[in-house]
């Protein structure tokens, strides 16, 4: 069975970015990239986004993550219906 696609999120346009508790985007110079967050945006400070979604019995997500400034004893954590799925940190 093919997989449907119910959220895309690129942050090209603002509105991508307000399913967000912080709706913060930021770009490198010299970069086409538009990410969510930026240098000391959420320093030490979870954001969140929850997503409505079809009825489902499998999900797959796929992020592109970009790890900037120091990450001292925090961590980038997935949920899907409130179980940690994936988390990664960095020191």
């Amino acid at each position: 069975q093919q997989w449907r696609l119910a959220v895309e999120q690129g942050f090209e346009v603002a509105s991508d970015a307000r399913a967000w508790s912080a709706p913060v985007t930021s770009a490198c110079p010299g970069s086409p990239d538009i990410f969510l967050g930026g240098t000391c945006d959420f320093a030490a400070k979870p954001t969140t986004a929850r997503f409505q979604l079809p009825p489902h019995k499998r999900l797959q997500v796929r992020a592109r993550v970009h790890f900037l400034d120091r990450w001292e004893g925090e961590q980038l954590v997935l949920r899907v219906d409130d179980r940690v799925v994936w988390s990664k940190a960095y020191e």
